[in-house]
């Protein structure tokens, strides 16, 4: 538990939404959807690996391994080497420049024009989450 704490973006994402919660100066349900809207946003990363792993590159050796594992029904274990394994993972479909201006376009209509504060939680974490990622692996 204590690894899990320390990955960039769980500190970003505790000292971002915790930030925005104390800004609020109140306690009410629209921060409960704001935090799982950024739970979800950390899901489009991992719906964009597991795409990677069954139809852009099912033939790699780290999604033949993911495949096996999930098929012996070891899905932790299939999490954990994702986890470990994922800078093999360089083709994502987040990562290529058309996704990233076409998210930025979307991400701007959400934030700014939707009312519903789990689809900014969702949008700002994705963003939030590509940017750390980004710089990891140093594009910027």
């Amino acid at each position: 538990m204590r690894d899990f704490l320390t990955k960039p973006w769980v500190i970003a994402f505790l000292f971002y939404f915790g930030l925005l919660s104390l800004l609020r100066w109140q306690l009410n349900w629209s921060l409960l959807f704001l935090w799982l809207g950024g739970v979800v946003g950390i899901g489009f990363s991992w719906a964009d690996r597991l795409a990677h792993v069954y139809f852009t590159r099912p033939f790699e050796q780290l999604s033949l391994q993911v495949k096996s594992l999930v098929t012996q029904k070891r899905y932790r274990e299939a999490v954990l080497l994702l986890e470990h394994r994922k800078d093999e993972q360089r083709h994502l479909t987040v990562r290529s420049v058309l996704f990233l201006a076409v998210w930025v376009v979307a991400a701007f209509f959400v934030i700014s024009s939707t009312g519903s504060i789990f689809a900014v939680g969702t949008w700002i974490f994705r963003n939030l989450h590509g940017f750390i990622a980004i710089r990891k692996l140093k594009v910027l």
